[in-house]
């Protein structure tokens, strides 16, 4: 009878490993040795999934989803992978200095295993070229 007892507990314990190891987008977390699955994720005006794309100069506040909803507290760390193209600030606000790409990743000081990417693309911006006209004998 012990024996039935122990295949199934180790029968249970495999399905909970493959039901852990199926959720991916989640990361798990052992907290003063409760498990739980907590997941960030990046959010901002014109944030399409993982990108968005800002015009040359143009600033964006990022905001961040915690699952599960009644942690207060990730101590979000923001970085940029490419500060000439995007800076990020400690609060999550994007600034576009250049044309290009770059990655923005915050991850929780916490656990930095919780974690999350933002791709983005740096476009143009208008350059503004003023035509003056100068008289004949004006100019030198």
């Amino acid at each position: 009878m012990k024996k039935i007892y122990r295949y199934f507990a180790m029968a249970a314990l495999a399905v909970m490993s493959l039901a852990v190891a199926s959720c991916d987008e989640y990361k798990s977390v052992t907290d003063n040795g409760v498990w739980h699955m907590w997941k960030i994720t990046v959010q901002g005006e014109g944030v399409q999934g993982d990108k968005v794309t800002l015009a040359l100069g143009e600033t964006l506040q990022l905001n961040l989803t915690i699952v599960p909803s009644h942690v207060s507290v990730v101590d979000p760390v923001w970085t940029s992978s490419n500060e000439s193209v995007v800076t990020v600030s400690e609060t999550g606000l994007l600034t576009a200095v250049k044309s290009g790409e770059a990655i923005i990743h915050v991850y929780s000081e916490y656990n930095p295993e919780i974690y999350d990417d933002l791709t983005v693309k740096v476009s143009g911006g208008a350059v503004s070229i003023s035509k003056k006209l100068v008289d004949q004998k004006d100019a030198d």
